[in-house]
């Protein structure tokens, strides 16, 4: 189903918070990292993917993954 077209505000509320702690988990791993580039950028690229687990984009849309509806 497209994000765009959702109309449960329920399931739209939980995907934002899941991918918002996605990004807060990556802003902390900024503060873990300190010195550690190469970590650092490991981290924030398996940190990134994990948006996938809810939501996929054909490059244009975005679509909410059947097994989060």
């Amino acid at each position: 189903m497209k994000v765009s077209e959702c109309e449960d505000a329920e399931l739209l509320r939980n995907l934002v918070e899941k991918l918002w702690d996605i990004i807060d988990d990556i802003d902390t791993s900024s503060d873990m990292a300190k010195a550690d580039d190469k970590w650092y950028r490991r981290r924030v690229e398996f940190l990134q993917r994990k948006r996938f687990d809810y939501v996929t984009s054909d490059g244009y849309k975005l679509f909410i993954k059947p097994d989060e509806q």
